[in-house]
């Protein structure tokens, strides 16, 4: 990953259109443990991914060297680096 470039959330995700919003699930960086969130009321998608985001963000640690969103797992918060730029 280009160290420069810091994703604003996990750059794996799934989002779905469902009657009146979005359920958008985000994923960890290192594995497939997930959170979904849904939406509600909204017709823009990238509305509704920063909606989403807010919510699980909490679930989610970036890495203060690639920048990759992870969670708790694989976060080494000594360093504050994913376990895959600093292991534990």
């Amino acid at each position: 990953m280009d160290k420069n470039y810091e994703p604003i959330f996990p750059e794996k995700f799934n989002i779905i259109s469902i009657h009146g919003g979005f359920r958008v699930t985000f994923f960890c960086s290192g594995c497939e443990r997930s959170v979904t969130k849904e939406t509600c009321g909204m017709n823009n998608v990238e509305q509704a991914l920063e909606e989403a985001w807010q919510e699980a963000r909490k679930y989610f640690n970036r890495c203060h060297d690639c920048g990759a969103w992870v969670c708790d797992e694989h976060y080494n918060e000594n360093v504050m680096k994913c376990i895959f730029c600093q292991p534990k």
